[in-house]
């Protein structure tokens, strides 16, 4: 990877490892490969993030893509919150009152991929309770110490059509309590209101939490998750620590560490391999040998702690090919048949056992045969592979 590809914002420590994490990374370069297949090419700000991951996968230049990026664009075409004009209005206010300039922290990786289309569901760990859709509820403002969150007042007013959870989504971006000290955030506005609205937030944050025991694999922290039956990877980690924004993420199947240092020296080495995991080892960049060390420890201000600082951790869906199952043709056809047979109520009853989310009431009965079909031999497969004897399937049944 040449240097000379990286992000050039160096105002915007916290954009560039964004634009790091979402389009260089692998697994989340590849998935944007895959859906912008399905893009409008009239939107411009899509075309060269489209172009940005093309070229990337083909080790392509992409100096003249990604200087073409403006970050105030990216930020107003983006920002969830901003899509509502009172947002808008107090937005403006607080950054003309504070420093006139917009700008990034590392959560907004979330606003960046919602922008592009792709599901991206928000997972925060927050006094050991799992809290799902948290950052559709605020906005935010700016101060002079940085952002504030508060509310996002017409979020609470569409609440129903806003904090539906998404289905097997793209991506993953948890916040970890022994991660990230500051997601605390996330919480203060529903605590902070007069007592006249304290018992409404109390129930809303009753209703975001999360107590499945399927959402426990967020509590332990690993580099793959299995969640609601998809496989999902540890892509990228942001590491905020004070005004530096370092990005642990994957290319080639290696890992590698880009950093948002600034120094005297100009040494083009911002992108170091190095095998980053989410909790071990504090580094220094050594610009003289264009590498990381651990005892480096008299220039503080080119040093990182994965063990310290706030992190942020993107898992994308793994893009898994499908199995074709070995299953006798004659006993196919048999399955297919009896598909067919089965009513319409039926074959929601039997769907909903598996997947109780997926049916949506405009679907025909031939839409509910295919999706009966395909997660029944997926099961299958699943018992297959345990070894176990298939039962006989469930739709073999007699329809009433």
């Amino acid at each position: 990877m040449n240097y000379k590809d990286t992000p050039p914002y160096n105002e915007y420590s916290s954009l560039n490892s964004i634009l790091m994490s979402a389009l260089y990374s692998e697994n989340s370069r590849d998935l944007i490969i895959k859906k912008a297949k399905t893009w409008d090419n009239s939107n411009k700000f899509k075309t060269i993030i489209k172009r940005i991951v093309n070229k990337n996968k083909q080790k392509k230049d992409i100096t003249f893509e990604i200087s073409s990026l403006i970050p105030d664009d990216i930020f107003i075409k983006n920002m969830y919150f901003l899509k509502d004009v009172e947002n808008q209005r107090k937005f403006a206010e607080s950054i003309k009152t504070s420093s006139n300039k917009i700008d990034w922290i590392d959560d907004f990786i979330i606003d960046f991929y919602r922008g592009l289309g792709l599901s991206c569901s928000d997972i925060f760990y927050i006094d050991d309770s799992i809290f799902l859709n948290l950052y559709k509820l605020v906005s935010w403002v700016y101060k002079k110490d940085g952002y504030k969150t508060e509310l996002n007042i017409p979020t609470l007013r569409n609440l129903k059509n806003e904090l539906k959870d998404e289905y097997k989504p793209d991506i993953l971006v948890l916040f970890h309590q022994d991660l990230n000290k500051s997601i605390r955030k996330y919480i203060l506005p529903f605590l902070e209101v007069d007592k006249k609205m304290r018992a409404n937030m109390d129930i809303l944050l009753n209703e975001l939490k999360r107590t499945h025991e399927k959402y426990d694999i967020f509590k332990d922290v690993k580099e793959e998750i299995e969640f609601d039956g998809v496989s999902y990877i540890l892509d990228s980690i942001l590491l905020k620590s004070e005004d530096k924004s370092i990005v642990g993420f994957r290319c080639d199947g290696e890992k590698y560490i880009y950093k948002n240092f600034e120094s005297s020296f100009e040494n083009p080495c911002s992108i170091i391999k190095f095998d980053w995991k989410y909790d071990e080892g504090e580094f220094c960049y050594n610009p003289f040998k264009c590498d990381l060390e651990d005892g480096l420890t008299d220039i503080d201000n080119l040093c990182f702690n994965f063990k310290t600082g706030d992190k942020t951790l993107i898992y994308i869906k793994k893009d898994v090919k499908p199995t074709i199952p070995d299953i006798p043709d004659s006993e196919i056809l048999g399955i297919i048949k009896k598909i067919k047979d089965m009513e319409q109520s039926l074959l929601i009853q039997k769907i909903k056992e598996y997947e109780p989310n997926i049916i949506k009431k405009s679907m025909t009965k031939e839409e509910l045969e295919k999706i009966y079909l395909r997660l029944f031999l997926i099961n299958y497969m699943k018992e297959k592979d345990k070894e176990q004897e298939v039962a006989p399937p469930p739709v073999a049944e007699t329809p009433a």
